[in-house]
């Protein structure tokens, strides 16, 4: 039989440190700990004869440690204890009469968790053992009222009313009466707690049960207003608009779209933003202030910009455009008015630049176009076209010598070949265009 020993031996340690370990029982060095902690749980003490506070101890034993035991009166989270002795301490007094389920669990350095129940009893006063008559009465959704009529012959001193435990009011003054207030997020039910004190020292209460169904109000979106409404730039000089914006709930922030592109974002007041147009930037165009409040919800409003920059009249004064862009523009304003423009260009980009008056989307222009092409210098024609064909339009073919800034000169063939003659009429409109070929 001694034959046989050495696997009798070695079939105990293997079911040892198998799955069916039983609880408490020691892991094997270097394997995974699946081993609960042990805890018990006591409440001191677990009678209590009126509601007050209750001490709760819990011992709790691992092999690899307790990390920490956390107690509960029911599902309420009380409170965690990361050190022996593991206690916590919980009230009872606004919580009055009946039976109270603790629970602790443990949890041991590994994660392994185990809990341990106990009971606590309270006695409390008997509910409406003063006599008095106690009427909770619904004046709408959202307001209830507690009245405490005393019996014949009895005098209160004071009345305290509990919502779910929680204390809402004393009322030391005849006729004992408690306005409650209730909102959409207090729907549901209600435990109402009313404790009676008698002038002779005596304490009772009465439990009422109220169900409480508050619709939620509809919130409203923010209002928003920009200010100026309308506004007309005619110089390259910063604008700035100003939002007012307003909620019952606040603002949390406010946009600004200025033809569908966001340009700016504000979180706090003033809300407001600030644009600068050139030129080749002219038109119509629409600023939205898009305000949103804390609950998500937005309102908008809009101002009309009308952008009527004329291009500078010489070349530091010139208005930015780049290759592949259209700008509209007028001879006007002046009796021989010129408008000037620039643009970045590398050496060899092959360019194509037409002017356009009545062939465009100015079937009645008067303008006469006269376009002329400058070096960087600024002052060296590089190319010219008045279009002497049929029409009113200019067009230039060229390739770039060098990389730099270009300008682009626009008059009137009139101002170009006379050099006492005038033309600013209001009708003198183009669209120039700038691209690649």
């Amino acid at each position: 039989m001694n034959r046989f020993l050495p696997l009798t031996l070695l079939t105990s340690l293997l079911c040892a440190c198998g799955p069916g370990a039983a609880p408490g029982s020691p892991s094997l060095p270097g394997s995974a700990d699946t081993v609960v902690p042990t805890v018990r749980l006591s409440a001191s003490p677990s009678v209590l004869a009126a509601p007050g506070p209750v001490d709760l101890t819990a011992t709790a034993v691992d092999e690899r440690g307790i990390a920490g035991v956390t107690f509960y009166r029911g599902t309420t989270r009380l409170g965690e204890d990361t050190s022996a002795p593991y206690t916590f301490r919980d009230d009872l007094t606004s919580l009055g009469a009946g039976e109270w389920v603790y629970r602790a669990v443990a949890a041991d350095t590994s994660g392994n968790v185990a809990e341990a129940t106990t009971t606590v009893t309270v006695s409390g006063p008997v509910a409406g053992s003063s006599g008095a008559e106690v009427t909770v009465q619904r004046n709408s959704a959202t307001s209830y009222t507690v009245m405490v009529q005393p019996a014949v012959g009895q005098s209160l001193a004071k009345i305290e009313v509990y919502d779910n435990g929680r204390p809402v009011a004393t009322d030391e003054q005849a006729p004992f009466s408690v306005d409650l207030t209730y909102t959409a997020a207090d729907t549901g039910p209600h435990t109402l707690r009313i404790r009676l004190f008698d002038g002779a020292g005596g304490v009772s209460e009465v439990l009422r049960q109220v169900e409480v169904a508050v619709l939620p109000t509809a919130d409203t979106p923010p209002t928003v207003r920009l200010t100026p409404e309308v506004l007309t730039v005619t110089t390259e000089s910063p604008v700035t608009l100003t939002a007012t914006a307003q909620d019952d709930q606040g603002i949390d922030r406010v946009e600004f779209w200025l033809d569908g592109e966001r340009v700016g974002l504000r979180q706090e007041a003033p809300y407001a933003v600030t644009l600068t147009f050139g030129a080749a930037q002219g038109g119509r165009r629409t600023l939205t202030a898009r305000a949103y409040d804390t609950a998500g919800q937005s309102g908008e409003t809009s101002a009309t910009l009308n952008v009527d920059i004329d291009a500078g009249d010489s070349v530091d004064r010139a208005a930015p455009i780049q290759i592949g862009q259209r700008v509209d523009g007028v001879i006007a304003g002046k009796p021989r008015d010129i408008d000037i423009y620039r643009f970045a260009g590398a050496a060899d980009d092959r360019l194509r630049l037409t002017v356009s008056g009545q062939s465009g989307p100015f079937p009645n222009s008067t303008l006469d176009p006269y376009v002329q092409v400058l070096l960087p210098d600024g002052k060296t024609v590089f190319e010219q076209d008045d279009d002497s064909g049929p029409g009113y339009d200019a067009e230039l073919l060229f390739n770039l010598p060098q990389e730099g800034t270009y300008y682009i000169v626009v008059t009137s063939f009139r101002i170009f070949d006379d050099p006492r003659a005038t033309d600013d009429r209001p009708t003198n409109l183009y669209r120039l265009s700038l691209s690649r070929r």
